[in-house]
């Protein structure tokens, strides 16, 4: 997280001389030069491929500390001498300024000093030197044409139950393991243009493991243009009156519970007209359940040549392969284990990358040596590409990743919002923050490490996603920031020095009683570090009081005056 870290503490530097032009008179060239430090800094990370030596790694971890370190001085200024004004005479700011910042300075320059020599000799940026930034670019959209043509009789036994068959409401259920391509075969079912002239009203809903019935019911009318003018009251009846009379399709995916489908079905009407409703899930039994007159859709694993030719048509244009590729890229398909969600994230990291024999080999010989089992295995792939992210995206990618589960989607516009509060994005000659933010969203996209749910009218991403392996993939990498999903799986003494908290559990207290059985208060007393608090639920005043000390995002569904 060095390079989110350098770009938040030149933020923070440039905010120092806003607050006071005249600041640091006697010493603004020390200070000039501590920018100068960071922007070399900067400039070593961006010639800096993701694969380093481990010298260039170890020096790159001691950037971020020095840069945590720094800003942590810097914010303090702020808030202790410039927000609250105490003292109006600049020689007296000055005097109190801390004496750390002496030395964060020094040990600023120190590290730009080795990142300097590095870059000036080249041996220490890349593990070999072809492995260069390509940044070649390609369209990769979730649900693409090229997965599912993999599959034409699959996706035509679908299509025809769905417009076809018994007149009576019908469940069609797709199973099949994590990122076998369920969501996908859904997505492009969903979209296609018989569909559409099919049905009347069309919705989706993403439901996963944890979930509430009335907010998914609630997710459901806003997908198909429906305001609840109820709020959170009578929304099962609200969307049975909605459905009613029409003919409809309803897609449910991610199911993972009988109990989830069967809350569904209380505002589905039985129309006689064909409607249906689509279930994507990796449970047989919920598949069993949801239609047992029937079999379910079960989606099964690519076969070698099936996932050759997916690999070949997520990368190339017209699967036009060079022919020195060909043998390597084939043995990687293989090593994916031929699955689609695995080989569309290896496709999409590739298009990035350099089109060179050596550099496919290298990524080959990665796969060829991970002997674990299936499951480890495709976290080991798909963690591939979070290595491979050029440094300016790895904070971005992380902070989607520990985001609770949205039913419709995260919000695209709340995303760039924490992004930009975060620092994470490195201002650029006349361009706003917010749309190089959206360039880094799409760059993520085209990755195919995150994924569009749902465009606004100008087609741009108005709600995005993420896979749940590669979430997992997410909880596997560098401790950036902390989770709290409830108070009994939550340890102060290994979060105390986190600098970011995202609370994942409506439930959890806000309460200031010290005597609360959630003691999130004496959580954030525990945290002197924090900068950024997220947390989907509404929140009091003193709450507010006791955490805006540092604090530089807070992210909440409100403030309540009253407590």
């Amino acid at each position: 997280m060095a390079y989110a870290a350098l770009v938040s503490l030149l933020q923070t530097s440039e905010r120092i001389l806003e607050f006071d032009p005249y600041f640091l008179t006697c010493t603004r060239n020390n200070f000039d030069s501590f920018k100068e430090s960071i922007t070399s800094l900067i400039s070593f990370l961006d010639d800096c491929s993701p694969i380093c030596t481990r010298a260039t790694n170890d020096l790159i971890t001691k950037i971020r500390d020095a840069a945590y370190e720094a800003e942590d001085v810097l914010e303090s200024l702020i808030a202790t001498h410039f927000l609250h004004k105490y003292g109006s005479d600049r020689h007296e700011r000055f005097e109190k300024f801390p004496r750390s910042m002496e030395e964060v300075i020094k040990n600023i320059e120190s590290v730009a000093k080795k990142a300097k020599k590095i870059q000036q000799d080249g041996s220490g940026l890349h593990e070999r030197a072809i492995y260069t930034i390509a940044g070649l670019s390609g369209p990769a959209s979730r649900g693409s044409k090229s997965m599912v043509a993999l599959d034409n009789d699959l996706e035509t036994r679908i299509l025809e139950q769905l417009v076809g068959g018994r007149s009576a409401l019908d469940i069609v259920p797709i199973v099949g393991m994590g990122g076998v391509g369920k969501t996908t075969l859904a997505s492009i079912l969903f979209n296609s243009q018989l569909i559409k002239e099919t049905f009347d009203i069309r919705g989706w809903v993403t439901i996963s493991q944890t979930y509430n019935a009335q907010e998914i019911v609630l997710a459901i009318l806003k997908d198909i243009g429906v305001p609840c003018l109820d709020g959170q009251r009578n929304g099962e009846q609200r969307l049975y009156q909605s459905l009613y009379g029409r003919k409809y399709l309803i897609v449910l995916d991610d199911v993972w519970s009988t109990q989830a489908l069967d809350d569904i079905k209380k505002s589905s009407p039985e129309n006689d007209n064909n409607s249906r409703i689509i279930l994507t899930t990796r449970q047989s039994k919920v598949a069993t359940y949801a239609n047992s007159c029937r079999s379910y859709h079960d989606m099964k694993l690519l076969d070698d040549d099936s996932s050759w030719r997916l690999l070949c048509k997520e990368i190339f244009l017209h699967n036009d392969c060079p022919p020195d590729l060909v043998e390597i890229g084939k043995l990687m398909a293989i090593r994916c284990r031929d699955l689609p969600l695995a080989i569309s994230v290896i496709a999409g990291h590739l298009r990035k990358e350099s089109m060179s024999k050596e550099y496919w080999k290298y990524v080959a010989e990665n796969l060829n040596s991970v002997l674990k089992t299936a499951d480890d295995l495709i976290l080991e792939i798909l963690s591939l590409s979070y290595d491979y992210l050029p440094h300016h995206l790895k904070a971005c990618f992380l902070y989607i990743g520990f985001f609770l589960r949205h039913f419709v989607g995260i919000p695209v516009a709340t995303v760039i919002k924490l992004w930009v509060a975060e620092g994470f994005v490195k201002p650029s000659g006349s361009n706003c923050v917010e749309v190089l933010a959206m360039e880094y969203l799409k760059d993520l996209i085209d990755r195919n490490l995150i994924f569009v749910h749902q465009h606004n009218s100008r087609e741009a991403p108005k709600y995005c996603g993420m896979h749940d392996l590669l979430k997992d993939v997410c909880t596997q990498k560098e401790k950036f920031l902390c989770v709290m999903n409830s108070p009994e799986t939550f340890f102060i003494e290994e979060s105390k020095n986190q600098r970011r908290l995202i609370i994942n559990q409506r439930k959890v207290s806000l309460r200031r009683d010290s005597d609360d059985p959630n003691y999130l208060c004496d959580i954030i007393r525990a945290m002197p570090l924090i900068r950024s608090f997220v947390h989907d639920a509404c929140v009091s005043t003193s709450f507010v009081r006791l955490i805006s000390g540092l604090l530089k995002v807070l992210s909440v569904n409100g403030i309540d005056t009253n407590c």
